[in-house]
């Protein structure tokens, strides 16, 4: 899961740690680390919404079409 870091520095527009922050936020896919430098640097954690977790509905398996028999009449 995605963690949003947020920087006090609103205008903070670097990569940190692999990171890159715009308008002073990083997304780190590392939620270890992104806690980590919170606590270290005294950000706030905001858990990322923009990648809702999907669940892909099976969908019903189709039958392959009937194939019709032709009958080949006999000559008469």
């Amino acid at each position: 899961m995605a963690i949003k870091v947020v920087v006090p520095n609103k205008s903070y527009n670097e990569v940190f740690l692999g990171v890159q922050f715009t308008n002073g936020e990083g997304i780190f896919e590392d939620e270890k680390l992104a806690k980590e430098i919170a606590d270290t640097l005294g950000y706030e954690i905001v858990k990322d919404q923009a990648e809702p977790e999907t669940v892909e509905e099976e969908k019903p398996k189709r039958k392959a079409p009937v194939k019709k028999k032709t009958v080949k009449k006999a000559d008469e």
